[in-house]
């Protein structure tokens, strides 16, 4: 394999690399917005669960 070949190779890997990273990037960011809309509504219910558990202890 001669240079020029090889840095098409490699060129192509690099590309392929970035484009999973991208990929991986995104994916990141729509599972994180995901959970920020999610979680907030898992937490009040644990608070009501809790507030309503105290308020029956007194």
């Amino acid at each position: 394999m001669d240079g020029l070949q090889e840095n098409k190779v490699l060129g192509g890997l690099e590309m392929s690399v970035g484009i999973v990273m991208m990929a991986a990037g995104i994916i990141g960011m729509l599972g994180s917005m995901a959970l920020l809309c999610i979680l907030p509504h898992v937490f009040e219910k644990q608070r009501k669960k809790l507030l309503d558990e105290i308020e029956r202890d007194f």
